[in-house]
């Protein structure tokens, strides 16, 4: 059935918005197949020329047999400033993989996520911390009393949720994860509201991590220098 002039006129310029390549008559003919070649042209026409003006951001651009929509160059400094400062604040996939722990098991150590991934997370857990999507949201009623992180409302924001519930399923994480255990809520004192127990995180977190390496030395260094003491020992004899 056909739209009229109005809605049509819409619809082709949300398609070629969207679309990551050029969008070629074909293809629109595609997404439009109650539609004349006629109807099509005229509605390409209607936007070229809606976007024709000089005090415009875009401009509808051919290129490759297709229509696609391209920034003017007069605003390209301001593009590409803005896209450069976009990319610094894109999070690595080794951030994003600490981030989901967290999302997923809080509320969870630094230890803890360094079981579930393998690695340290140090760095991430800082990365994530300065960033806001993460906070430190008690200790953990052991020895030790290691922090516990859980997600903020900054991260609701950023990836559009309203509330944890929402998070999407991911049953490779609930695999991997299942046998490991984390930290049950009620065994987490919860963080000050002054936020008096952010004091001094990175020295915990760099503890942490000291701790971590120091466990995967080599549990019979001990035994290979009291062999080399013997050895010695029986030479002199």
């Amino acid at each position: 059935m056909s739209v009229d002039a109005q809605e049509l006129l819409a619809a082709v310029e949300a398609v070629i918005f969207v679309a990551s390549e050029p969008v070629t008559p074909k293809r629109l003919a595609e997404a439009f197949p109650d539609e004349t070649e006629e109807t099509l042209n005229a509605a390409l026409e209607h936007l070229k020329e809606h976007y024709g003006h000089e005090g415009r951001g875009l401009f509808l651009d051919q290129v490759a047999g297709g229509w696609r929509f391209a920034t003017r160059p007069a605003v390209h400094v301001h593009v590409q400033r803005f896209v450069e400062q976009e990319k610094a604040e894109r999070l690595s996939l080794r951030t994003l993989e600490t981030l989901s722990v967290i999302a997923y098991k809080q509320p969870v150590t630094a230890a803890e996520i360094q079981e579930i991934r393998g690695v340290d997370p140090s760095g991430t857990i800082r990365t994530l911390l300065d960033k806001g999507l993460i906070k430190i949201a008690g200790r953990k009623k052991v020895v030790g009393r290691p922090f516990v992180y859980g997600s903020t409302k900054q991260f609701l924001r950023t990836f559009g949720l309203n509330d944890l519930s929402e998070l999407p399923s991911l049953k490779e994480l609930e695999d991997f994860a299942t046998d490991i255990p984390t930290t049950d809520p009620r065994e987490v004192e919860p963080a000050e509201e002054d936020g008096a127990a952010a004091e001094g995180v990175a020295e915990e977190l760099a503890e942490e991590a000291a701790a971590a390496e120091e466990a995967e030395e080599p549990e019979d260094a001990d035994e290979d220098a009291a062999a080399g003491e013997e050895a010695a020992d029986d030479e002199r004899a």
